[in-house]
C-alpha cells in the first residue's frame, strides 16, 4: 500500500513560497517548514492549506484539459483491540463518487480547463487520496446511556500530474477532523454531543467529507490558477542555514 501513496518522505530543507497575487512573483522560504519530497517535489507557503509542493522547472501554462483518476481511500492502522469502521461498498462507491464530481466541478469553473476523458499531451490528471482515514460513530445504545462520539479523521493529497509522463506538478495536503457538530449535531457547553443526536449515519459523514473534499478542490483551482501565470516555475534556493 505504502507504494501508492502520495509520498512526503525523503525530506530536505527546500521550500519556496507560492505566487503572490496576480504578478507570479515566486519567494522562497527557510526554515523548519521547509522541505522536499522524493518525487521532486517542493514545499511552498500557502495560507489556505496544510501543506502544498511544486514542481520546480514546470511551466504550467501549457495544460488546458483535465482528467480525474479513481479516488483512493486508506483506512488508518487499527490500534491493538480497537474497532475499525469502515464504508460498505455502496458506501464507498457513494463517497468515490461524490468527490470525483466535486474535482470535475471545481476545475471546470476555470475558463482555461476543459474536462476529458482520456490522458493526453496537455491534460493534467487529478487524483484524491483519503489517507489514514478513521470514520467517527456515534451511538446511544440505550436511552438512559450516554452517546459516545468519537471524530472523523483523514488527511487529503489532492495532486496534479502530467497525464502522459505521470511526473507530478502541484500537491496539496490537507489534515481534517470532523466532530459531531460539522456533520450537523449541535454540541452543548463543554462540547458534549447535543442530547438529541443518537447516531451519525455513513450518509452524514460522507456528506461532511464531500464538502471538504469540496472546497479543498476549489482552493487546487485557485492556486493553480496563480502559479500558471508565473510562467516556469524557478528552482529553489540554496539549502537553509
Amino acid at each position: 500500500m505504502k507504494g501508492r501513496l502520495l509520498s512526503l518522505v525523503g525530506l530536505s530543507l527546500f521550500a519556496w513560497a507560492c505566487a503572490a497575487g496576480s504578478g507570479g512573483a515566486v519567494r522562497f522560504e527557510t526554515g523548519v517548514r521547509a522541505a522536499a519530497t522524493d518525487d521532486g517535489l517542493h514545499r511552498v507557503r500557502a495560507p489556505r492549506t496544510d501543506a502544498l509542493y511544486v514542481l520546480p522547472g514546470a511551466d504550467l501554462g501549457g495544460y488546458s484539459r483535465f482528467t480525474v483518476a479513481p479516488v483512493e481511500i486508506f483506512y488508518r492502522e487499527p490500534k491493538a483491540g480497537a474497532v475499525v469502521h469502515e464504508l460498505n461498498p455502496g458506501e464507498r462507491e457513494r463517497l468515490e463518487r461524490a468527490v470525483r464530481r466535486e474535482l470535475e466541478v471545481a476545475l471546470a469553473a476555470d475558463s482555461a480547463l476543459e474536462f476529458v476523458e482520456a490522458p493526453g499531451p496537455g491534460v493534467l490528471r487529478v487524483r484524491a487520496q483519503f489517507v489514514d482515514l478513521s470514520l467517527g460513530v456515534g451511538r446511544r445504545p440505550e436511552p438512559d446511556r450516554n452517546t459516545v462520539w468519537t471524530t472523523t479523521e483523514f488527511r487529503l493529497f489532492l495532486d496534479l500530474s502530467d497525464s502522459v509522463t505521470g511526473q507530478s506538478l502541484l500537491r496539496m495536503v490537507d489534515s481534517r477532523r470532523l466532530h459531531p457538530s460539522s456533520l450537523g449535531f449541535p454540541l452543548a457547553s463543554g462540547g458534549v454531543a447535543h442530547p438529541s443526536a443518537t447516531q451519525v449515519t455513513a450518509m452524514e459523514e460522507i456528506a461532511a467529507i464531500r464538502q471538504v473534499a469540496g472546497n479543498r478542490a476549489r482552493a487546487l483551482r485557485e492556486t493553480f490558477g496563480r502559479l500558471r501565470g508565473a510562467g516556469t516555475l524557478p528552482q529553489p534556493g540554496p539549502r537553509a542555514t
